[in-house]
């Protein structure tokens, strides 16, 4: 997909897979509410969420944004990048952006800066990726 594919589906899809490196070697996948802004994926998590945890020893992430219900229409993006923390001048505004992503209404500031209180900002510097779409390949899908 060219860019503003990738950036269109980025704006459509609404649930994002995270995966960090759990302590056992093994990948930890969740699901995430997430936003883009200036290039960075940006997300908030729980202090004590398993995910905060392995990020404070590994920051390596990967975030997959997928669409389509069938094969034929399957398209997403991978996105492999580090996740750090967002410093404090911009912690309310990046999660402000994140809040607002999932609301029909305006936020309030300050019912945001309450819910980030026990929640670390993130944000994604990215190094990598990959995108499909299965749209362009005319293909029907498996037949078994």
């Amino acid at each position: 997909m060219d860019d503003a594919e990738v950036e269109e589906i980025l704006a459509q899809c609404r649930t994002m897979t995270l995966v960090t490196n759990g302590s056992d070697g093994w990948p930890h996948a969740t699901a995430m509410w997430f936003a883009v802004n200036d290039g960075h994926v940006t997300f908030m998590a729980y202090r004590r969420s398993q995910k905060c945890r392995n990020l404070a020893r590994d920051d390596r992430v990967t975030c997959m944004v997928e669409a389509g219900s069938s094969y034929a229409e399957l398209r997403g993006v991978q996105l492999r990048g580090r996740a750090t923390e967002v410093s404090a001048d911009q912690r309310l505004d990046v999660a402000c952006a994140v809040a607002q992503r999932y609301s029909e209404r305006p936020v309030d500031r300050a019912d945001v800066a309450r819910q980030i209180r026990a929640r670390i900002v993130y944000s994604v510097e990215l190094t990598g990726g990959a995108s499909w779409d299965h749209r362009k390949l005319g293909a029907s899908g498996p037949t078994s």
